[in-house]
């Protein structure tokens, strides 16, 4: 079968043809054809067969036309079949191009739905980091009062040896305290917490808690160095080590020379009243108290800063509070509308003033009018009995 092609270049060439116009009557021309084909043995000139040939060429020309017209019909109805076809594709492109386009701008649209839920997914995992980071334990200074294990109460002072730093270490409830006591040099690491070397190194301790008293013997090498503060820190550290454990004396082996105080062979021990702040941002610290010291003046005392000795004060300045006693009962209310804006700073802020009711005889404190119910394993609404030691350090792990 042809092409469409093919056929399209048959009738171009056709139409190059030229075209003849033959105006002879029918009859004339029958007489003529007649007439030659009873000379047909003739040889014929060239002219009449010229002639001849121009009805041939026609009937050839009819002939071939009823031949290709059959093909140009088909050709055009496919054609024109074809249009209808591309005209219903193309209908139905520009249909899935605009479906596409819808497709696309409800994908667009969804892109942007899904891009605002990612945006809230984000704020939601930053909303979560916050509140997990709100969540983080802040870190304890004491040993509450409730909580288990034998404490061995050691002590040292700051690097600039002024003030005492009691540490509190905890271990089984089956052990020997003594023995710990005689171990302390070991277990204090000045050189990590920043503080003066351990006055008692070398030292023994004898507890002997039924008569409430302790045997020390300090050794040939022991010397208390010159300057009334290194006396006074002597004393001090051995306040915190054993008045805790209800030990009311001091009794030296063969004596000690305390230089500005002079040799002395015992010492009565007895709890001070001391001021509990912050020492470098890790441990409480035991501010000495004077007698006449109130506990209005001392918690005033609590927002004072004292950077010369790297300590730092435990109430903030924006904290207002009211003071009042009942018996072994600690009231504390707080001024107006008070906002919390550090977690650690408020569990030290109340950790060190109940430490510092402690060393004033007080039991129980409440607070009252807290913008927080409760920090941490206190709860304001209930007064909150004071804690047994700070700066614990277990043993245990």
């Amino acid at each position: 079968m042809r092409t469409n092609k093919e056929l399209e270049k048959i009738i171009a060439d056709i139409k190059q043809l030229p075209v003849i116009k033959d105006k002879t009557d029918k009859s004339e021309l029958y007489t003529r054809i007649s007439s030659e084909m009873k000379d047909s043995q003739k040889v014929k000139p060239k002219r009449k067969r010229q002639i001849k040939a121009v009805p041939v060429l026609a009937t050839v020309l009819v002939t071939v036309l009823l031949a290709i017209i059959p093909f140009i019909l088909y050709n055009t109805s496919n054609q024109q079949a074809d249009n209808a076809i591309n005209h219903n594709a193309a209908d139905t492109y520009s249909t899935e191009e605009s479906g596409k386009m819808e497709s696309n701008d409800e994908q667009e649209a969804n892109s942007g739905d899904i891009a605002d839920d990612n945006q809230e997914e984000s704020l939601d995992e930053s909303t979560e980091i916050r509140m997990a980071m709100d969540q983080t334990p802040a870190q304890s200074h004491v040993i509450s009062a409730d909580e288990g294990g034998t404490l061995i109460y050691g002590a040292v002072a700051d690097a600039n040896n002024q003030y005492i730093i009691p540490v509190t270490f905890v271990a089984e409830g089956s052990v020997d305290v003594a023995a710990y006591y005689n171990q302390l040099a070991a277990l204090i690491q000045e050189d990590t917490w920043n503080t003066a070397g351990y006055l008692l190194e070398g030292a023994s301790f004898e507890l002997n808690r039924e008569d409430r008293e302790v045997f020390i013997e300090l050794g040939d090498e022991f010397s208390i160095g010159e300057g009334s503060a290194n006396a006074y820190v002597f004393e001090q550290m051995l306040e915190m080590m054993f008045t805790p454990l209800g030990i009311e004396k001091a009794i030296f082996k063969g004596g000690v020379d305390l230089g500005p105080i002079g040799f002395v062979e015992e010492m009565n021990l007895h709890p001070d009243k001391v001021v509990y702040k912050l020492y470098n941002k890790e441990f409480l610290i035991a501010v000495p108290a004077s007698n006449d010291l109130s506990i209005e003046e001392a918690i005033s005392e609590m927002s004072q800063n004292d950077p010369d000795f790297n300590i730092k004060q435990t109430i903030p300045n924006e904290i207002q509070l009211e003071v009042q006693s009942s018996g072994n009962l600690l009231e504390l209310t707080f001024v107006d509308e008070q906002v919390f804006t550090d977690k650690q700073d408020v569990l030290t802020m109340v950790e060190a003033i109940l430490m510092t009711a402690k060393s004033y005889g007080f039991e129980k404190v409440q607070f009252q009018n807290s913008p927080l119910q409760q920090v941490s394993k206190y709860n304001f609404s209930d007064p909150i009995r004071v804690p047994k030691a700070a700066n614990p350090v277990d043993l245990r792990r």
